[in-house]
């Protein structure tokens, strides 16, 4: 027999192994004898490229533990066929990018010919905190095993055209065909060793984690690196705040084969941050999903009809059952009063997109409706009694739309009253300060759903006039 006997000297018993020959122990069960153990985290395992790293877990001064859950930043999946250009920026010289089967791709024409890139970096920069980490974590996968005279580089950095980033914590496949986790701190860098390359054609996970005082890099879950900026040096990176950025490029010699980067997802955000006390609203504007702005897949740019230049204009009917004069989420409308006294007429109507394989369905929470209007042209008869109210929930843009097993009836909730007296002049308003409403409980609009601002003129129609209501409408998608 091989091996340490351990035996008990009063009880004579003898202690015991599993069969990897790890001792098997219990803890005393008496309070007087019992001591402690320490818990801790593993950030790294044995078998990774780093070995084993780990960090002990945090109590308060109470001894309550630490605990906290994350903030989320960024959250974009490519199951769509454009990039969202509210909140990417997409620049390139001669190389493409597209949004197609599920993926972005960089370079997606698969060219070799030299001096050319390609890039996509959020416009939101992501904030570096002193005593919690910021994350980026992303799905990215390589056409080609990484080319001599090919350059990729993906994380939180900070860049431009083809030269070298001036900060920021991010993995590189450099032209030497070598991939480097990479520390830049106000251009200065500090790489890793050469890291064992992932299988080519395979979606593989990368994640970076920014502390405040070490860069973490990992690879489907395994540590690769720990990069630590110099001890006369505070903060891993130099600036307090970066985008996230995927960037490749050719070199001033070509590449023998096209190298295609493909990404499925990326997702941003701040561990242990949640009690930062940041709103729904205030989260889903640091994403870009503000009600002012198309979403993914929807028709980018401005979801109000509220065009560079616009005039007032001669005035669009209204009717109770199709788009009136504007279809946009608040804007600008020009009506003719002419409506059958005591008809809901459709002012401003939008529609949440309908989900499909290529628009994510999205959810518009609306939290505020304001709106004034004022005389444009003369008015002949009246006076006009605006009665404003908000339709919204309904499956069919008609005010007349009825509940089924296979459709919804627009909901209904008054907003307000504006007046306007018979042949009001130009530049009569209907209201002093206008009409404003807050929904502390926020109306949902589901995908395939319609929501409408409505007027009813509760008075005399007229035959000749203009009134032209501003509408904004606040909110958020979720």
């Amino acid at each position: 027999m091989s091996g340490l006997r351990i035996e008990g000297n009063i009880s004579g018993n003898i202690a015991e192994v599993d069969a990897a020959g790890d001792l098997f122990v219990t803890g005393p069960i008496d309070s007087d004898n019992a001591g402690y153990f320490m818990l801790a985290g593993e950030l790294g395992s044995v078998d990774d490229p780093t070995g084993r790293l780990t960090q002990p877990l945090r109590t308060s001064t109470q001894g309550r533990m630490t605990v906290g859950q994350p903030v989320l930043l960024l959250n974009e999946i490519f199951h769509n066929t454009a990039v969202n250009s509210a909140v990417f920026t997409t620049p390139t010289t001669t190389m493409t990018i597209t949004a197609a089967a599920g993926t972005l791709n960089l370079n997606a024409s698969a060219i070799t010919t030299l001096n050319t890139v390609a890039r996509v970096s959020t416009y939101a920069y992501y904030p570096l905190q002193a005593d919690f980490a910021t994350y980026a974590t992303w799905e990215m996968l390589l056409t080609r095993l990484p080319q001599t005279n090919n350059t990729v580089e993906a994380g939180l950095l900070v860049c431009t055209a083809s030269t070298l980033p001036t900060d920021g914590a991010f993995f590189r496949y450099d032209s030497t065909g070598s991939l480097k986790a990479v520390l830049n701190n106000n251009g200065t860098e500090f790489t890793s060793a050469i890291l064992p390359t992932p299988s080519v054609g395979i979606m593989h996970k990368y994640k970076i984690i920014i502390e405040n005082d070490r860069v973490l890099y990992y690879i489907d879950g395994a540590l690769q690196a720990v990069l630590s900026p110099p001890n006369n040096l505070s903060m891993p990176c130099y600036t307090s705040a970066l985008p996230f950025t995927i960037r490749i490029i050719n070199g001033p010699s070509a590449p023998t084969l096209a190298q295609v980067v493909r990404v499925g997802y990326t997702y941003v955000g701040l561990q242990d941050a949640a009690g930062m006390g940041k709103s729904s609203q205030h989260l889903a504007a640091i994403q870009g999903r503000m009600s002012s702005q198309g979403q993914t897949g929807h028709t980018m740019g401005s979801t109000a009809l509220y065009t560079n230049s616009q005039a007032p204009g001669a005035g669009v009917a209204m009717t109770n059952t199709a788009a009136g004069p504007a279809t946009g989420l608040g804007g600008q409308a020009a009506v003719l009063p002419t409506l059958a006294a005591n008809t809901d007429g459709i002012l401003f109507t939008y529609l949440n997109p309908i989900a499909t394989s290529a628009i994510p369905g999205k959810t518009l929470y609306i939290t505020g409706i304001k709106l004034q209007g004022i005389v444009t042209t003369l008015l002949v008869g009246g006076p006009v009694l605006y009665f404003y109210s908000l339709a919204y929930g309904h499956t069919a843009i008609s005010l007349a739309t009825t509940e089924s097993a296979t459709a919804k009836a627009p909901r209904r909730i008054p907003l307000g009253i504006e007046t306007y007296a018979a042949t009001a002049a130009v530049g009569t308003l209907g209201s002093q300060a206008g009409v404003y409403m807050a929904f502390h409980s926020p109306i949902a609009i589901n995908p395939g759903e319609y929501v409408q601002i409505v007027a009813k003129n509760v008075d005399t129609v007229t035959t000749a006039g203009v009134i032209t209501v501003l509408a904004a409408v606040d909110g958020f998608w979720e």
